[in-house]
C-alpha cells in the first residue's frame, strides 16, 4: 500500500467534510487530477485530519466520483446528483488526538488517473457536537460547496448550498497501483500466451507487480 497526503496540515476548517456542531450536513469537494497524479490506482481508504477537538461518533455515508468540474459556481452546483457512487456508509469515529480519521472503504475506488476527483460526504447523525478538521486554502478557486441543517437532507436533492468556499480538507488517500500494459508471456500447458495484468500473493495480500521474470526456454528473463 502507498500513501499520497494533499494539503499542509496546518490550517483548520469547521464546515467540511461535516459541520460537527449541526445536526446534519452534505459536503462536496474537488481535487485535480494534478493534486494526485500517481498513474491509475485503486483506493482503499480516506482519511481526514482531526484536530483533536474530541472523541465523537457520527453515522455518515461518503462518496467517490470522477469529475470534469474544476469549481463550484454557487449555491446549487451540486455535482452528480443521482449518481453519486457510494463508497461507505458506517461510523465516523474521532479522538482526542490530532490524527488522521481513516475511512475504510466497503467499495474500493478505481481512480483514473485522468479526471478530477469528487468527495462527498454525507452526516446523517442527528446530532451535534462541536469538532473541526484540518484544511488548506485553494483560493482564489471554489473547491467546496457544503450544507448544514438541524433538519435531515436527502443527498440525492439536497437543494440549495450553505455556501461555497475556497477551503478544502487535507486528506490522505491509501491505494495500491494498478499496472496494466506490459508484455508478459506464460507457459500455459505448452503454449505461451502474453498476459497484461499480473498480481502476486505476498503474505496473504494480492500485491501488483511490475518486474516479472519468465523462465522462457530454460533462461529467466526480466520484462517490465
Amino acid at each position: 500500500m502507498a500513501e499520497l497526503i494533499i494539503g499542509g496540515l496546518t490550517g483548520t476548517v469547521s464546515y467540511v467534510p461535516n459541520r460537527m456542531n449541526r445536526n446534519y450536513s452534505f459536503t462536496q469537494q474537488l481535487y485535480y487530477q494534478t493534486d494526485i497524479n500517481v498513474g491509475t490506482i485503486t483506493i482503499s481508504k480516506l482519511s481526514f485530519y482531526w484536530n483533536a477537538s474530541g472523541a465523537y461518533t457520527r453515522a455518515i455515508t461518503l462518496y467517490l466520483n470522477h469529475t470534469s468540474k474544476t469549481a463550484f459556481s454557487g449555491s446549487t452546483d451540486w455535482d452528480q446528483i443521482g449518481s453519486l457512487n457510494q463508497v461507505y456508509a458506517g461510523n465516523y469515529i474521532t479522538t482526542s488526538s490530532t490524527q488522521w480519521i481513516d475511512i475504510t472503504l466497503d467499495t474500493p475506488f478505481e481512480y483514473n488517473n485522468t479526471s478530477n476527483l469528487l468527495v462527498t460526504f454525507w452526516d446523517n447523525t442527528g446530532a451535534a457536537v462541536n469538532g473541526f478538521h484540518y484544511g488548506t486554502s485553494t483560493a482564489p478557486t471554489v473547491m467546496c460547496i457544503y450544507k448544514n441543517s438541524d433538519t435531515a437532507i436527502n443527498p440525492s436533492s439536497p437543494g440549495s448550498a450553505n455556501s461555497t468556499n475556497t477551503y478544502r480538507n487535507d486528506i490522505k488517500l491509501t491505494y495500491t497501483p494498478t499496472v496494466t500494459g506490459f508484455p508478459i508471456w506464460v507457459d500455459v500447458q505448452g503454449v505461451w500466451k502474453q498476459v497484461t495484468n499480473v498480481s502476486v500473493n505476498n503474505s496473504g495480500t494480492w500485491k501488483a507487480v511490475s518486474t516479472v521474470n519468465v523462465d522462457a526456454a530454460g533462461s529467466w528473463k526480466g520484462v517490465v
